[in-house]
């Protein structure tokens, strides 16, 4: 479907943050309504499935969510619209606010992130960030944010959100799928390895140390059919790589909720 990506990675967020709704994506989309209206419900039907299934199996997890105010910090992996973030938030009856921007890094969600809390004032403040940040551009060593400067946006968010009452949760940057990553993109255009990913990783466990908030690690990937978790490029989570981390995310949003309470 022509415009299918830019719906489901939610493009128009690097502009602002738009509902992935019919009469805010009728006029940015080239297909016909009824087009659009079933790629919508589409969507709908994935997430309500998925909660369907999250509340039979998560269901100590999702009580002790309910209705809670989460505030998403992230790239596409988080705005992503057939992923975790609508799945968790259906499932849980989140009281939830997409700060997430497709293409993102932590420096350009910094300001945003700010501004948000004061308004929201959110319960959980969820941060994902780094996919991009991490990549290098032109050679190995020149990241699109370089190591030190990623370490204080991501502490100024974290430190703005504890100062603001809310719990912080707190995740690694998720590894790559080395092989596709690279069919995908020309060595000219970015480098990604998970060896690279690993330098910023330990960044946020410092940061999660300096404040004494747990970091979330990824380590549910391995314990799967890695070629079932990602698309096409290597980096962005399958259908079902989003469904996994839906019940990961829960579990671990539940552990921070019960330990603050």
């Amino acid at each position: 479907m022509v415009g299918e990506f830019f719906i489901r990675f939610n493009l128009h967020n690097s502009v602002c943050n738009y509902p992935a709704s019919f009469d805010v994506l009728r006029p940015l989309v080239d297909i016909s309504d009824a087009e659009l209206q079933a790629f919508l419900d589409k969507i709908e039907d994935i997430h309500t499935q998925r909660a369907e299934m999250l509340s039979q199996s998560h269901e100590k997890e999702i009580k002790a969510l309910h209705g809670k105010k989460v505030l998403f910090l992230g790239d596409s992996l988080t705005s992503d619209n057939f992923g975790y973030r609508r799945t968790v938030t259906k499932a849980a009856e989140l009281k939830a606010l997409d700060g997430a921007v497709s293409g993102g890094t932590s420096s350009t969600i910094l300001h945003s992130s700010k501004m948000q809390l004061n308004s929201f004032k959110p319960d959980i403040v969820s941060i994902m960030i780094g996919a991009n940040d991490s990549v290098s551009v032109d050679r190995e060593e020149l990241h699109q944010v370089g190591i030190e400067e990623y370490g204080r946006n991501v502490r100024a968010m974290v430190e703005w959100s504890l100062n603001a009452g809310a719990s912080v949760l707190l995740f690694e940057i998720s590894p790559v799928h080395e092989e596709r990553f690279t069919k995908s993109f020309t060595s000219q255009y970015k480098l990604q390895s998970n060896d690279n990913i690993k330098m910023y990783n330990c960044v946020l466990k410092n940061i999660a140390n300096e404040y004494c908030i747990p970091l979330f690690s990824h380590s549910w990937i391995a314990k799967e059919d890695v070629n079932s978790l990602y698309e096409p490029d290597g980096i962005h989570l399958s259908l079902r790589g989003h469904e996994l981390f839906a019940k990961n995310w829960l579990t671990s949003a539940a552990k921070i909720i019960n330990t603050k309470e």
